[in-house]
């Protein structure tokens, strides 16, 4: 669970919290009072139902007593029924002379309730239309619902003489049928005799009375309280728990979110290595993947740009050294030319070593340049397909003169049947001249440099070994690195720059190739540079090299 802490004002977590349970509260409230309506009209919907039917058994009951006008037994017979059925029933008779809102029975006789649910303007007149009437009455005092129906004359079958009874009896029966017959009167106040009454046909079909019946409706009010209730208990305990699950989701939606905000200022602090830990599903984990990557491309960025810092700061002091000692050189013998502190015979001698340093400085530029075009990719490059042993043997034959004259024995193997490669012959040619120059300067006097051109697999290997001095395993990673020397304890006077293994390097994997060293200090090097083989059809629309000789030299 979260910490109390955590529900600070403003905070993405409370927001969450807050939103959710707004909206279950709203969402309580609307399904309560949508349900509430349902239910209510549900109920009051049932209950006019009822009522109806209990209006229309009321009538079928009372409708022999209220036809006949026998008021007596309508009366006894309407109080049954009212105490029975909880129901009030009203009666009102069309057929009496006064004015049709004047109640006949009203059972229960209650004259307060009775004053409050009468009919309004020409309610009894619609109903004797034959229409039924359905009315809710709600004051403060009463709450009903009333149900008034039309009565329709309907024919009295006499009674059947039972020729076993006695003879008074019979008697008795001619005399109720004659005196009901009596006392029944048509809407015009006439009697109807003993032959309409049995002829169903001779009745008026108009409706003589109206039968109403109403019922409290407290039980519905009872029953709706008890749902209100009910429905607010519900509410409150699905808020309690909604909002335990909403502080869980919340927690869930928030913590990922906080972690996120937590590494977002770890790394403005420069502290990369805080990635996220969250879901790694769904919205939030493609968040999570996506912020976790941005860290890990930030933290490479970062320190690609302290490595190239660190670089730029030592090639700072790398060319600011390489430069220094020459030019100190020219400076010095220049100002003792000047001064006259040179005799005339060693003048000669300062101008060559001015000269020599110039040169040095000059070609220090050249390669610095060189390597700036290599790395910017603005040196085009004029491939073609060639024999390797051709750019071999130039190479051969352009080092092997200073070799000799540092008393290096140099030789030259070129397997047979070597197949064309496709490079720039003039790279290929600095390249080579590049290992051989630094073989010379690295390998002692009496000492053995050889440049071998051969196939391994789907490759042609150029391979220069010597049994100079070496070099050290620490060294071994940087020495394609620029201005890098694996001889320390060299001096910077000489002619090595620090520049030609990463001129190598640059133009053998500008061209597709492989660039590779083994050595141990005190027992030699082996450079190895590799060029894959072209199929034939790479190569038919390249130009030829403009060397045809391919000779085996040994």
């Amino acid at each position: 669970m979260r910490k109390l802490s955590d529900l600070k004002p403003g905070s993405f977590f409370s927001r969450i919290l807050l939103a959710n349970i707004i909206v279950i509260i709203i969402t309580l409230v609307a399904v309560s009072l949508f349900f509430f309506n349902i239910v209510e009209r549900y109920l009051f919907s049932l209950r006019e139902f009822e009522i109806t039917n209990d209006a229309h058994k009321v009538s079928e009951v009372l409708q022999m007593d209220f036809q006949t006008q026998s008021y007596s037994e309508l009366a006894n017979t309407a109080e049954a029924l009212s105490l029975s059925m909880d129901i009030k029933v009203r009666i009102i008779d069309s057929r009496i002379e006064e004015s049709f809102n004047d109640v006949v029975l009203a059972i229960p006789t209650d004259e307060q309730q009775a004053e409050h649910i009468g009919f309004e303007g020409n309610e009894v007149d619609n109903v004797l239309e034959g229409n039924t009437l359905l009315k809710k009455m709600y004051g403060p005092e009463v709450q009903r619902l009333l149900v008034a129906i039309p009565v329709y004359y309907v024919p009295i079958e006499p009674e059947e003489e039972d020729p076993d009874a006695p003879q008074e009896a019979g008697e008795d029966a001619e005399t109720a049928v004659s005196s009901t017959a009596d006392t029944l009167l048509n809407p015009d106040g006439e009697e109807i005799g003993e032959e309409e009454i049995l002829d169903g046909q001779e009745l008026p079909e108009e409706p003589f009375g109206v039968i109403t019946v109403s019922a409290n409706l407290s039980r519905i009010d009872t029953t709706l309280g008890m749902m209100t209730r009910l429905t607010l208990y519900s509410a409150l305990f699905a808020t309690a728990v909604a909002s335990v699950i909403a502080l869980i989701l919340s927690k869930t939606i928030s913590q990922p979110l906080k972690a996120m905000v937590y590494s977002a200022k770890e790394m403005a602090a420069g502290n990369y290595r805080k990635k996220v830990k969250g879901p790694m599903r769904g919205d939030m984990g493609e968040l999570t993947q996506a912020l976790n990557k941005a860290i890990e491309e930030t933290e490479k960025m970062v320190n690609e740009q302290k490595r190239l810092q660190v670089l730029r700061e030592d090639l700072i002091n790398s060319v600011s050294h390489e430069f220094r000692v020459p030019l100190t050189s020219i400076q010095g013998f220049t100002e003792s030319l000047l001064e006259g502190y040179v005799e005339e015979e060693e003048k000669e001698k300062c101008l060559r070593l001015i000269l020599d340093n110039a040169l040095h400085l000059n070609q220090l530029v050249k390669d610095l340049l060189q390597l700036a075009h290599i790395e910017q990719g603005t040196t085009g490059l004029s491939v073609k397909h060639l024999w390797p042993g051709t750019v071999a043997e130039k190479a051969y034959h352009s080092i092997l003169h200073s070799a000799q004259e540092k008393e290096l024995a140099l030789s030259l193997e070129i397997e047979d049947g070597l197949p064309d490669i496709v490079a720039d012959p003039g790279r290929l040619y600095q390249i080579l001249i590049n290992l051989l120059e630094n073989a010379v300067s690295y390998t002692e006097p009496g000492g053995r440099i050889r440049l071998s051109v051969s196939r391994l697999f789907d490759n042609v290997v150029y391979t220069v070994t010597d049994n100079g001095i070496g070099i050290s395993n620490e060294d071994l990673p940087f020495i394609f690195n620029q201005f890098y020397k694996a001889d320390k304890s060299r001096n910077r006077s000489d002619k090595g720059k620090g520049l030609g293994l990463a001129i190598v390097h640059e133009w053998v994997k500008v061209m597709g190739g492989e660039v590779s060293v083994k050595s141990h200090l005190g027992e030699g090097s082996v450079f190895r540079v590799s060029f894959p083989v072209q199929p034939d059809n790479a190569m038919e629309d390249l130009p030829e090299d403009d060397e045809p000789a391919r000779s085996d030299k040994q």
